[in-house]
């Protein structure tokens, strides 16, 4: 369990698991809301997807936690590539079959992880 402390000496968040499928975290509103977590059952509690962006955002965050102690081989090997969701999936079928794209979804849709997807294909 490792802490970001703030200027004041507040607790901003704290990693209380990892695992395979997630990563359960206590901390404000405005952080969660930042990170684009998921709420949990308790107060406070949140959660992002165990994948590599969201390994590399908390490790900004909170760089004195090692999540290779944490984190499967096996998903560290394909860490390379970002996990995409089901509908960036289907975009990104649709787009690589295009000579030109833009991209006009949504604000916090993951339009870059479906760029950078296309450009590979």
């Amino acid at each position: 369990m490792k802490n970001l402390i703030n200027s004041e000496g507040k607790t901003e968040l704290e990693i209380i698991e990892v695992n395979p499928k997630k990563i359960i975290f206590k901390t404000t509103y405005s952080w969660a809301f930042g990170l684009n977590a998921n709420h949990e059952d308790k107060i406070r509690y949140f959660s992002l997807s165990n994948n590599f962006l969201n390994r590399q955002k908390l490790q900004k965050i909170v760089p004195s936690y090692k999540f290779s102690k944490t984190v499967p081989d096996s998903l560290l090997v394909n860490s390379s590539l970002p996990q995409l969701r089901n509908y960036q999936t289907e975009d990104v079928k649709f787009l690589s079959k295009l000579k030109s794209i833009a991209i006009f979804s949504e604000m916090r849709t993951g339009k870059t992880p479906t760029a950078l997807m296309t450009f590979q294909k």
